[in-house]
């Protein structure tokens, strides 16, 4: 994926930066994902769910979520992190030297994106899985450039994303 993210203009003005998904269509991620079981997690060594620079959930089909972020430049010093996300057969995964945690099944019930918006801008920057026991996974862009933090059950640690006041959930479309 690139280091940096797309940026499309919308009718209104504002900017939006698109989050990058590969392995299966933006349209088709929620269907992928809906009934499928989060069943262990691996980041690599020497970081934690609070800031991690790549993190890989694994699915009881075998499937494995990867997850990055992307920062982009935007005007001055100021930058946007956004989310990529590749979903492999287990087979295709990124390799990653790290430690596999085995977790409670986590069943998604349904996927959404994370999203901040102001007056200018509107930026993909996180992405919710959701279970029917109203429990969540959410990933989003962290606080340093290219980071990741992760709010789960399981996570434990704190939760730092970019902008921490400042989300709501959107559609994958």
């Amino acid at each position: 994926m690139k280091p940096f993210t797309t940026i499309e203009t919308l009718r209104n003005g504002k900017f939006k930066f698109l989050a990058q998904i590969e392995g299966v269509t933006r349209e088709r991620i929620a269907q992928e994902l809906a009934g499928e079981s989060v069943v262990s997690y691996r980041v690599p060594n020497g970081q934690s769910l609070e800031s991690v620079w790549f993190l890989q959930l694994f699915l009881g089909s075998g499937l494995v979520v990867e997850i990055t972020a992307s920062s982009t430049q935007v005007e001055n010093w100021q930058e946007f992190g956004t989310i990529n996300i590749n979903i492999c057969e287990g087979a295709k995964q990124s390799k990653l030297e790290g430690v596999m945690v085995g977790i409670e099944s986590f069943e998604i019930e349904g996927v959404n994106l994370l999203l901040h918006e102001d007056e200018k801008y509107l930026i993909e920057s996180g992405i919710v899985l959701r279970s029917s026991q109203a429990k969540e996974i959410m990933v989003a862009a962290g606080e340093y450039p290219g980071s990741l933090t992760v709010q789960a059950p399981f996570s434990g640690g704190g939760f730092e994303p970019q902008f921490p006041d400042a989300y709501h959930m959107g559609a994958l479309l």
